[in-house]
């Protein structure tokens, strides 16, 4: 798609757009990290950093293991540095632990998979059943948004394509309210973390501040996605309920042909994996809606369920590749 295709397309979007007051009174996001992921069990702290105003690290570039043994939380020097005084020791609030960057910096945490992020706000690790960890990061609206932006576009993606993204992602805000868990992943929407908040992207959201999309002055039911293939959905392939706004319908479009997404992919699942982690029998397409997508698929055991469904459950077993 050239870009002045996705500039004319997007100002369209934008000039639909209406002020309306913020959804949190507070100005707070509480997010569930790595919500996508296979469970954690452990992470690793990069200094500076502060615990629950209990335990900082000023020294730089350190690193520090966190585990949960038995429902307790510890933490451990895990680099080169590491002093003879800094064995594993019980965190001061044992079953639950804030951590922030020092002096309005970022929390940084790497996983066991090599994989590392950076969060703005704090960081709540909080002790689950197995040894697991759960991760929570409050985060003001606009830093939220901004790396939400970012997340979900690519580095060279146009202005004003990364406008509509701000008007898309304030809107679909508005259906959250102060103390909801949002989650990093699609299901919500892509969140990882501040060095996804990318100047572009707080440009956007600058330029956009407080615009949401409105349908007959109603906030949209925001879905977005990175290519549509041909047309979008409606909100009916969510859950097969025939949609209640007028402009929430299936509409061919054209614009995002070049991207690498276009082209239809199929993935075999081998027999004998599929009847290991779904015991429902093979499912076939009922119905579909104008784009092909499946809105409802049954089992050789009679049992229906939503397509989308049934999607996010081959994702969450089998891996989304």
């Amino acid at each position: 798609m050239a870009q002045n295709e996705i500039c004319r397309l997007t100002i369209a979007v934008v000039a639909f757009a209406t002020n309306l007051p913020p959804a949190y009174a507070t100005n707070q996001v509480t997010v569930e990290l790595f919500s996508s992921r296979a469970p954690i069990t452990e992470i690793v702290l990069q200094s500076p950093f502060s615990i629950s105003e209990k335990f900082s690290v000023q020294e730089a570039q350190r690193r520090f293991k966190l585990t949960n043994k038995q429902g307790r939380l510890y933490l451990s020097a895990s680099d080169s540095r590491r002093r003879a005084s800094e064995a594993a020791v019980a965190l001061p609030l044992g079953r639950r632990a804030v951590i922030s960057g020092n002096n309005g910096g970022e929390v940084g945490i790497t996983l066991a998979d090599g994989s590392r992020r950076r969060y703005r706000g704090a960081v709540t690790v909080s002790p689950l059943a197995d040894n697991k960890l759960l991760l929570k990061n409050t985060v003001s609206y606009d830093d939220y948004v901004t790396a939400v932006i970012g997340s979900e576009s690519l580095p060279e993606t146009p202005a004003e394509a990364l406008k509509a993204q701000s008007v898309l992602v304030q809107t679909l805000m508005l259906r959250y309210r102060d103390g909801d868990v949002l989650l990093d992943s699609t299901q919500t929407q892509a969140y990882l973390g501040a060095d996804y908040q990318r100047p572009e992207a707080r440009a956007a959201f600058a330029a956009t501040r407080g615009m949401k999309l409105l349908c007959k002055k109603t906030p949209v039911q925001v879905y977005f996605h990175s290519a549509c293939s041909g047309g979008t959905s409606s909100s009916r392939i969510f859950a097969n309920k025939t949609p209640t706004m007028p402009c929430d319908t299936f509409v061919t479009c054209q614009f995002c042909r070049r991207s690498p997404f276009w082209q239809e992919k199929v993935t075999r699942i081998p027999k004998r994996l599929y009847e290991k982690n779904f015991s429902d029998g093979v499912p076939k397409i009922e119905t579909a809606d104008s784009a092909g997508r499946p809105l409802l698929i049954r089992f050789a055991n009679g049992r229906a369920e939503c397509g989308y469904q049934f999607w996010l459950r081959v994702g969450q077993k089998l891996g989304w590749d």
